[in-house]
């Protein structure tokens, strides 16, 4: 398939895996077939308009940041530390988890101001 078949299949992989999804909750999500999911993520089909708009939704993100390839290096870090902070973040409680979020959400809005 073409590369950027592997791109979309890779982040869509990084996407749903930052979101705790299985492929077959992004299949239920999604009303895409969770076989087809798999070869998505595979990079082995291309996908509609319509596919990359719902994928997009569930797993909120621009659809553009399911086609951008950044720097592979970047994007192994990135995919290594959000790795991490899902680790971390499955042994803590929801009042924690709400705290953080909290947290998180004045530090973005600080940063984007």
């Amino acid at each position: 398939m073409s590369k950027i078949s592997k791109v979309l299949g890779s982040n869509v992989r990084l996407y749903r895996k930052s979101l705790n999804l299985t492929q077959d909750e992004l299949s239920s999500l999604t009303s895409i077939e969770q076989s087809h999911i798999a070869r998505i993520e595979k990079g082995e089909v291309n996908i509609s308009l319509d596919t990359l708009e719902r994928l997009s939704k569930v797993l909120k993100i621009d659809p553009v940041d399911l086609l951008y390839n950044g720097d592979q290096q970047a994007n192994s870090d990135k995919k290594k530390i959000i790795e991490k902070i899902n680790v971390l973040l499955l042994t803590r409680s929801s009042i924690e988890l709400q705290s953080m979020f909290k947290i998180l959400k004045e530090i973005f809005a600080l940063k984007d101001n």
